[in-house]
This record gives C-alpha cells, sequence and structure tokens, in this order.
C-alpha cells in the first residue's frame, strides 16, 4: 500500500479536530500550530474534508472547524477516501495492465489485500483513536509543547492584476510562508496562484485557474512531518453561459496532481469533468 502524506495528514488532522472538540470550532492556524503542517496545505485538504461532509466551517470571530457528526460515525477510511487518497498496493493501480497491458499472475491476491485494507481503515473511529491513553499523552505533549514554544511566523505576499484587452483579466499572486521556532526553522512554504479570466461578452466568460504550492519542512524539528517536501499543482477550468437573467449554466474540468519525498515528479491523481446549472428563484 502506498498512503502519501495527503492522506496522513488529512487524518492528523481530523484527529487533532476530534480531540479539541470540546473546545468549540478549531482554527486551521492552531491545527497548523500543533502538527507543524502548512496553513495553505491545511486549507486544500479541508476544501475537500468539507465537500465530502466530514467538517463544517464556522465563521466569525472564535470560527474554524469542527466535525460534521459525532467522532464515532466518522472512520479512517472515510477521511483517505475524501482527499482523494487510493489505498492499493498493485503495481498497476487496480487496472489489471501489470503485464503487457493484462492482470499479472498476482494482481487478484494484491487487489484483495487492498481492499481488507481499506475494509480494517473502515473499522477504525475518530473516537477510538481519541479513546487510546497513548495518543492523549502524545495530543497532551503537543499542546504543551505548543504552548511553551517561541516561534517567528513572517508571511510574504504579492499580488498583481492587469487587463490586456477589455475582455482579458489576468491575476497573479504569491505567498511565502515560514516558521521559525526557537529550535531552528519549521517549514518553509510557497504558493503560487494564476488566474485568467476571458469575457465573450455579457452572457459568457471563460475562466482558468492555477494553483501550485510547494513546502519544504525541517524533519528534525517536525514532531508529525511524514515527508521533507510536498508538492500539489491544480487546475480548473470554467466555462459559464447566461441563459437568462435567473439561469446560468457551467461547464468544467479540474485536476489535481501531488509530489512528495516517494516521488520525483509531479503525479496526477485526480480529474474531474462536471457541469452544473445555477437557477434563481425569483418570487
Amino acid at each position: 500500500m502506498r498512503l502519501t502524506t495527503k492522506g496522513r495528514y488529512a487524518v492528523t488532522a481530523m484527529l487533532d479536530l476530534a480531540i479539541h472538540a470540546k473546545q468549540g470550532p478549531v482554527s486551521l492556524n492552531d491545527i497548523s500550530g500543533r502538527q507543524e503542517i502548512s496553513l495553505s496545505y491545511l486549507e486544500q485538504l479541508f476544501a475537500k474534508l468539507r465537500r465530502n461532509e466530514l467538517v463544517n466551517s464556522v465563521r466569525g470571530p472564535g470560527g474554524g472547524y469542527r466535525l460534521s457528526r459525532d467522532s464515532l460515525e466518522i472512520n479512517i477510511a472515510q477521511i483517505v477516501d475524501a482527499v482523494s487518497e487510493s489505498i492499493d498496493i498493485t503495481r498497476c493501480e487496480g487496472k489489471g495492465n501489470c503485464q503487457k497491458g493484462q492482470a499479472c499472475l498476482t494482481h487478484h491476491l494484491w487487489c484483495d489485500l487492498s481492499d481488507q485494507i481499506h475494509s480494517f481503515l473502515e473499522n477504525i473511529s475518530l473516537q477510538s483513536l481519541v479513546d487510546r491513553q497513548e495518543i492523549r499523552d502524545i495530543a497532551e505533549r503537543q499542546d504543551n509543547y505548543q504552548n511553551n514554544r517561541i516561534a517567528d511566523y513572517q508571511e510574504f505576499y504579492a499580488n498583481t492584476r492587469i487587463n490586456p484587452t477589455s475582455h482579458l483579466e489576468i491575476d497573479f499572486s504569491y505567498t511565502y510562508e515560514t516558521l521559525d521556532s526557537n529550535e531552528g526553522n519549521v517549514y518553509d512554504a510557497n504558493l503560487i496562484e494564476l488566474r485568467v479570466s476571458y469575457q465573450f461578452d455579457v452572457n459568457s466568460y471563460l475562466k482558468l485557474n492555477v494553483v501550485y504550492s510547494d513546502v519544504d519542512k525541517n524533519l528534525d524539528n517536525n514532531v508529525s512531518a511524514y515527508s521533507k517536501t510536498n508538492s500539489d499543482l491544480s487546475t480548473q477550468l470554467i466555462y459559464s453561459y447566461k441563459l437568462n437573467p435567473q439561469t446560468v449554466f457551467f461547464l468544467g474540468y479540474s485536476d489535481i496532481s501531488y509530489r512528495d519525498d516517494d516521488l520525483n515528479d509531479l503525479r496526477r491523481e485526480e480529474r474531474t469533468l462536471f457541469t452544473k446549472i445555477s437557477y434563481a428563484w425569483m418570487p
């Protein structure tokens, strides 16, 4: 089985959320500090967790995230599946083309084992992990460490927006985050966002969004880091057409790629083609 840092971090963040649930909504800043996961990386993970209805967001002062239901009702397999992680130990990623385009001799054996692993994770709830004393001891140590740690967080943000023509708009932004503690550097993170919009006329437009994040962690100063490097690239192309003042039609494509210590190059893990109609009812 190859469970990447995306699945591990998602489970870690959800477990942190469950442990601190009695304190009310938990901010991603707090999770980032305790688990030493880049804030921008957490934002990407929680967008997927919320989309799969595992967490709810609370806005305003004192806001953050809370579990969408009791921790007994959320299992680890659901979390891994929510962030598009694949629990698969086959060489062909379950496609059955591992030997000259066809299934190899042991293909079905590894498929069965992958299913057993998924079933194993389905039988582990968040609450069962919260109840384990060794995990509670680690959480207490992390809380004490976070409360007593002297840290220096710095962020640099730059944004530029240009309109080469009356129909075309290009928006580019760059964010750099660095966290240093009294023990040394914790992580450095880069987030690059490119948004291009072309307005054909008053009724239709085309938008391209490209987001790239790269996080470099100091494993000697990260109590929960699994990988020194994490890179994610997501792209989204959306066409919109207004059928009438109350109805808008959307057609889009998106994909997500990632890279960590186990991968030398970005690996595409998710492709989605979607359509949507938005209708505003007027009384």
